[in-house]
């Protein structure tokens, strides 16, 4: 097979029409970030144009969308790797070098910017209703009232998942209610949005997605092991002193082992046993043991005639993963047949793999404290706001 260089293409479109307004030509991408529970994060772009270049195309709110062509994809067509819009514009001059630098943001960090809410109302209650519908409603909400927003979702993107929530959202931002939902689904639950800006929450694979081997795909692998952030002991209480739901969750296994890991958690939103229970269950399962993660940087087939490399394009944050061509010591310590890719550090001719072999390393409950004050102060808030 002819090897064909990979080529970047970058579209600049128009926010509000959708029509494409020009393609960037010698652009320079440096990398981005993919995360499980989050999406594509910031990407930086280097643009051959002088610094007070003033074209519409370089305009904060404008839709950029980055695409590749190599021998993966089918000649003459291209494969979407990034959509999100332009957040902020660098132009410096200095010692007589001028460059243009632009910031794109992926459009998940703007779940951050908002209320959810129902019409007026931003006190937005869920009983005994599935997790994923749950899920579903606080995306449909946000693209009601964020109705030029690209976010959308399917029901197989976002599946029932068979256990039922009771939940109260108070004065609660979008992505702070869809970590809540995280938290309360089951062990190895996590959710993603693509470059396609497509929302999917599902259950970590059952098996691994791809098989990377040593001297074929990459040819170093850094691998960590501590109890640090091992927790084994959870202490819940739901704000209530009329009718308090106040417990504490061990796993007893964990603590004879590692000895008593507390963290204490406020959630004013919990409103039966029930899910209590589910969020306490999920959250020692991922806690319990020694956070085990490998980072590892896996090189493009592109322009490797030698048959080395992988299709980087194909490897998505939520994959699973296992490796060939580590001893067996190695692997008892720190390997399993189906670790999840946790983040990826995008380049064009390599990715830097986060992995991690147990758990999900979901929500951090370091940062509860603060949200505990919010929704210790929205507990007495009014329901409904005026226009």
């Amino acid at each position: 097979m002819a090897v064909r260089k990979k080529q970047l293409f970058i579209d600049i479109h128009d926010p509000l029409t959708g029509e494409k307004i020009t393609t960037w030509i010698n652009a320079n991408l440096d990398n981005f970030v993919k995360k499980i529970n989050a999406g594509l994060s910031e990407c930086v772009i280097d643009l051959p144009y002088n610094f007070d270049y003033s074209g519409s195309d370089v305009t904060e709110g404008n839709f950029v969308k980055i695409s590749i062509s190599d021998n993966d994809i089918t000649a003459g067509t291209t494969k979407l790797i990034y959509w999100g819009f332009i957040s902020m514009i660098e132009a410096i001059v200095a010692d007589r070098k001028e460059s243009l630098t632009v910031h794109l943001l992926g459009f998940y960090t703007l779940f951050s910017l908002d209320i959810l809410r129902d019409d007026l109302t931003t006190v937005v209650e869920y009983t005994a209703e599935d997790i994923g519908a749950v899920m579903r409603d606080i995306i449909s909400k946000y693209k009601l009232a964020n109705p030029t927003s690209e976010i959308n979702y399917t029901n197989l993107t976002i599946p029932d998942v068979g256990e039922d929530i009771t939940y109260s959202f108070k004065r609660t931002s979008y992505q702070d209610a869809i970590d809540k939902v995280r938290s309360l689904a089951p062990a190895n639950y996590y959710f993603y949005i693509d470059e396609n800006n497509t929302v999917y929450f599902k259950a970590k694979p059952a098996t691994a997605t791809h098989t990377f081997i040593l001297g074929r795909h990459f040819s170093a692998v850094k691998a960590q092991r501590g109890v640090e952030k091992v927790k084994n002991s959870l202490l819940l209480w739901n704000g209530e002193t009329v009718s308090p739901i106040y417990k504490r969750y061990e796993d007893s296994n964990s603590v004879a082992l590692y000895g008593k890991r507390t963290e204490v958690v406020d959630d004013y939103g919990i409103s039966d046993e029930p899910t209590a229970d589910m969020l306490a269950a999920n959250y020692l399962a991922e806690n319990k043991e020694p956070e085990i993660v490998l980072t590892v940087e896996i090189f493009d087939n592109t322009e490797n005639p030698d048959g080395k490399g992988y299709d980087l394009e194909n490897i998505k944050p939520g994959d699973t993963c296992k490796f060939v061509g580590f001893s067996e010591g190695f692997i008892s310590k720190y390997l399993t047949d189906n670790m999840l890719i946790t983040s990826i550090i995008y380049s064009l001719d390599k990715v830097e793999l986060t992995i991690d072999p147990r758990n999900l390393g979901i929500i951090d409950w370091q940062n509860q404290t603060a949200k505990n004050i919010h929704s210790a102060v929205s507990d007495n808030a009014p329901a409904d706001y005026t226009e």
